[in-house]
């Protein structure tokens, strides 16, 4: 069974200055950070440069925008202080996380199937299905571009079909988020979750 790696950090624990020092980047390597202006994305970005210089090394951009590395399969997201970043050795991986927030009705009826809509009675679930739509298309390397009802969320953790390919997902609550971890093939896979939190240490789980 495959072993995929989640690395997480919640940036709203730190100042931008314990950050610095818990990455420990010299002044080159965060310059490209001057072309964001809002402090928690700056934060966002300084965590997610980290995690790809520890973890995945030299990468490059395919024809369609997904980052790609020759050493793993990996993909990175961020969500209001949220970084996860999950590595797969053998398959094409996507992640998502997402804050909690209360769910919009209208927004639960646009992104939605009529299973889904069905399924979905909280945030916790509609945050469920959003970041299971998200993780898939990311393992795919699209992004969502039209008809995001089409993307199956459904079951939260198992097989499910898009574009003619086949996708093992799942989907579990850490702390105030979601995070939805989606691989291509229908075998299941196995994770761990790494918390790179010095500053308020919590359990890893499988």
């Amino acid at each position: 069974m495959d072993k995929i790696s989640l690395y997480v950090l919640d940036t709203r624990k730190y100042s931008f200055g314990e950050l610095l020092a818990l990455t420990k980047l010299d002044e080159g390597e965060i310059s490209f950070l001057e072309r964001y202006h809002v402090l928690d994305v700056k934060k966002e970005k300084l965590v997610s440069y980290y995690f790809k210089k520890k973890y995945v090394g030299d990468y490059f951009l395919n024809e369609r925008g997904k980052p790609i590395s020759n050493n793993v399969f990996f993909n990175i997201s961020d969500s209001k202080g949220m970084v996860v970043l999950a590595i797969s050795n053998n398959r094409e991986v996507g992640v998502d996380v997402e804050i909690l927030t209360p769910k919009d009705q209208s927004l639960v009826k646009y992104v939605c199937s009529e299973e889904e809509y069905k399924f979905v009675e909280n945030e916790i679930d509609f945050v469920s299905v959003w970041t299971s739509k998200e993780s898939i298309v990311k393992c795919l390397g699209t992004g969502i571009k039209s008809n995001i009802k089409g993307i199956p969320a459904l079951p939260l953790v198992g097989k499910k079909t898009y574009e003619g390919l086949v996708f093992y997902s799942t989907s579990f609550r850490y702390g105030d988020s979601i995070i939805s971890l989606t691989l291509k093939g229908e075998e299941e896979f196995d994770y761990t979750l790494i918390s790179e939190d010095t500053k308020y240490k919590q359990e890893s789980c499988t």
